[in-house]
């Protein structure tokens, strides 16, 4: 949960970083 927030925080830019964490949720 907030592991992906942080990475999607982390890089805002990098759609294809936080789109992975999310499916991992």
């Amino acid at each position: 949960m907030n592991r992906w927030y942080l990475q999607r925080k982390r890089n805002p830019n990098e759609k294809n970083s936080y789109p992975l964490v999310e499916q991992q949720q």
